[in-house]
């Protein structure tokens, strides 16, 4: 069983706009204690590269992935074409156990394939280089070469290119998020830029965000419970509670209604 596990940004800062249409950004981030699972079997004998994926969604919540929208699936696709084209493709067998909730800026899909490419290129490409991996996961997905990397606690800047390792620092956190409240990246962006021309001092996802009264209420009470901070991951809709105990966390968790939000208490995930 590969283990996938979630990030937060603890601080995620959006500078100005690029002619390519991304922005600049700087952030802090650190992987958690919460993650996917996936096993991935498969088969040479008479191939004919089919992938089968079996999702078991253990969020509680009922939202699906579009096949076409796996990344799983897609990062199988991707490293055969791009690094075994000549080779038939075996059949694979996925099971994919989510517990890191989609849309949620989490990076779960980002790293369930990140752990797909490391599987495929231990059984199939042992000898491929960290530069043609990560070329291959930034066709995947912006954030998927940050889970190729091993650590605990880094700095990403640029586009999100450029990474840099800082020290281990053990946090714990309460995470919720309204059920089957999900925010699409690209989308969020765009509403940020709007966000912005009103707000032109405005740098966080959060700002935008805790403006509207349903989430401003959910930072209201993860303060209230003793967070010493309070933010969005990503660009949200997950929201994180930062607490020096993990049993205020855990209080923090149980005191919003698991009926309405998904929730979890997390730690600084060990390297």
């Amino acid at each position: 069983m590969l283990f996938a596990p979630a990030k937060i940004n603890i601080s995620l800062e959006i500078g100005k706009k690029l002619a390519d249409g991304f922005h600049e950004i700087s952030s802090e981030i650190v992987k958690i204690s919460l993650g996917d699972f996936l096993k991935i079997d498969f088969s040479e004998k008479n191939p004919r590269g089919k992938i089968a994926i079996k999702i078991k969604n253990a969020t509680g919540e009922n939202i699906k992935i579009p096949p076409e929208k796996n990344l799983v699936a897609i990062a199988i696709q991707k490293f055969f074409a791009e690094f075994l084209p000549e080779k038939n493709r075996p059949d694979f067998e996925i099971f994919l156990e989510k517990k890191i909730p989609i849309g949620g800026g989490l990076g779960g899909g980002s790293s369930d394939a990140a752990a797909t490419i490391l599987f495929l290129e231990k059984h199939f490409l042992p000898t491929l280089s960290p530069k043609k991996r990560r070329n291959l996961a930034r066709k995947i997905g912006a954030d998927v070469p940050l889970f190729l990397e091993k650590f605990s606690r880094g700095k990403i800047t640029g586009r999100g290119e450029i990474f840099e390792k800082k020290p281990p620092k053990k946090m714990f956190f309460c995470l919720v998020r309204p059920r089957g409240e999900i925010f699409l990246t690209g989308e969020m962006f765009r509403k940020f830029d709007d966000f912005r021309r009103k707000n032109p001092a405005a740098k966080t996802f959060g700002e935008m965000i805790f403006a509207g009264e349903k989430y401003r209420k959910i930072a209201e009470k993860m303060e209230k419970s003793g967070a010493e901070k309070v933010g969005v991951s990503g660009s949200g809709s997950v929201v994180f509670g930062l607490f020096q105990k993990k049993s205020a966390a855990k209080i923090a968790e149980k005191s919003f209604d698991k009926n309405d939000f998904w929730r979890a208490t997390a730690e600084t995930k060990k390297t």
